[in-house]
């Protein structure tokens, strides 16, 4: 969890270490951007921006309390 210092909001970081990668970005984080990037509906997260390095990738994504583990 994180603040956004433009907006004050909080937001959640997804992390994806990129040591172990071989080939390059992973391809299931990109499938991942893309769909969040479509995606406009109130009930899935948004993606707010997206921060990579060499060895390390972030996403800033909208941040709730709730868990979709509890949903289901």
């Amino acid at each position: 969890m994180a603040k956004e210092i433009k907006t004050g909001e909080i937001v959640a970081l997804k992390k994806i270490c990129m040591d172990n990668e071989r080939e390059g970005f992973p391809i299931t984080a990109i499938r991942e951007i893309k769909i969040l990037k479509k995606l406009h509906q109130e009930n899935v997260i948004q993606l707010k921006e997206i921060v990579t390095s060499p060895a390390l990738f972030k996403e800033h994504i909208s941040y709730t309390e709730s868990s979709l583990a509890i949903s289901v």
